[in-house]
């Protein structure tokens, strides 16, 4: 089952109206937060549909490394960094080539402030036109391979998406589940 929560569907400019993206998806009981923009993970928590603390989130899946879809990544590790959560697996953070570069100037600029206090970050940059089986249950979602074996038939494709900006993310990406 696949449960959707747009928690900002605007750009770069917060109105009152609109917030910068974000969307938290369940997908088959794995929490998936995508293209968390500024706020996006305090209007998660706010609204009361889905996990009720960082630790209620499997995977960050980010379509390009823009501040606008990816600023609540600095504050969501932040959090987990905090000793009173209690979750020990594994955090998926996929995303487009360069993911990993990104993650490491964060860690230059943050430190070990950035780093979960139990909880491993696993880096997955994924390939446009693959597709990513979804594993077993308590399994890290997204695995490095594309096209691994699905325990439920579910997964992710990914897409190259045609945006104009391409300074931080050469390869911009789009989803389909």
């Amino acid at each position: 089952m696949i449960t959707l929560l747009v928690l900002g569907t605007g750009g770069s400019i917060p109105t009152a109206r609109r917030s910068p993206p974000g969307y938290w998806l369940d997908l088959d009981g794995r929490s998936v937060l995508i293209d968390p923009g500024p706020g996006a993970v305090g209007r998660l928590f706010k609204a009361g549909a889905g996990p009720e603390s960082p630790d209620g989130i499997d995977t960050v899946l980010l379509s390009h490394l823009h501040l606008d879809h990816c600023a609540d990544l600095a504050p969501l590790l932040f959090a987990l960094h905090s000793p009173v959560l209690a979750a020990d697996r594994p955090l998926t953070v996929a995303g487009p080539p360069g993911l990993r570069a990104y993650l490491e100037r964060l860690e230059a600029l943050y430190g070990d402030w950035l780093v979960p206090y139990r909880r491993e970050i696993r880096p997955v940059e994924l390939a446009a036109g693959a597709r990513y089986g979804l594993p077993a249950e308590g399994a890290a979602p997204w695995p490095e391979a594309p096209g691994e074996a699905t325990d439920t038939g579910a997964g992710l494709a990914v897409h190259p998406a045609d945006h104009s900006e391409t300074r931080f993310s050469r390869l911009n990406l789009c989803f389909r589940f």
